[in-house]
């Protein structure tokens, strides 16, 4: 993709990070490096066991594209 003119790898990238909250219905993770937080359902999580405070965690994200940002594929304005 291409934004004015500047190439922007969006594909996923791994992350890391450490549950820092569990509930009955959700799990917070504390990115590594300082990128911030992550609240998501406890349905979104894949172990075996239930999850635990200070359990390490890796998972794939990308970069958020804005839907109507008035820029097509190619990176054209629209």
């Amino acid at each position: 993709m291409m934004i004015n003119g500047i190439k922007i790898n969006n594909a996923a990238v791994p992350y890391c990070g450490k549950i820092t909250e569990v509930n009955d219905t959700e799990v917070t993770i504390r990115i590594a490096g300082r990128m911030g937080i992550l609240k998501l359902p406890l349905r979104a999580v894949i172990s075996r066991n239930h999850p635990q405070v200070g359990e390490e965690v890796r998972f794939l994200m990308s970069l958020i594209e804005m839907k109507n940002d008035g820029f097509d594929e190619e990176g054209e304005l629209v």
